[in-house]
């Protein structure tokens, strides 16, 4: 994507990945609906949001180091800034009420197939799926 998409733009980038996989459109819908990094809503758990007043906490992130490259979760943002409470929107709260239903509070929300760190190469094929369905629609 060469620019951040506005209006309509998102909800046909949001039907595009629920196109894809529900997990495609889940992560796409956060992201949209929160501004939220990659690293920030793979470690995401439920103790960090709050349903009911619709807020949820920016306070872990998933990192990358080494080779092969090792995923771990850190206690901080990016920067200082990173850490931070954000409002969300219906959709958003409506989405992760569903995806949180049967996830224990200190567990990841989103996780790899097999359980674990959802690894950005795997989400890179998702995105890829998604956004190669883009150009019909103008979203590329």
């Amino acid at each position: 994507m060469d620019q951040v998409p506005t209006g309509e733009k998102i909800a046909e980038w949001i039907a595009l990945g629920y196109e894809v996989s529900q997990l495609a459109g889940d992560v796409i819908t956060l992201a949209m609906g929160t501004g939220l990094r990659y690293g920030e809503i793979t470690a995401l758990r439920p103790c960090d949001i709050d349903l009911k007043r619709r807020r949820l906490t920016v306070a872990r992130a998933v990192k990358e180091d080494g080779e092969p490259r090792r995923l771990y979760i850190v206690p901080y943002g990016k920067s200082d800034a990173a850490l931070r409470t954000i409002r969300m929107a219906d959709s958003v709260v409506l989405m992760l009420k569903r995806r949180t239903k049967d996830v224990p509070d200190q567990e990841l929300i989103f996780t790899a197939p097999k359980g674990g760190i959802l690894h950005s190469n795997g989400w890179s094929r998702i995105w890829l799926r998604a956004s190669s369905r883009s150009a019909p629609f103008g979203l590329d």
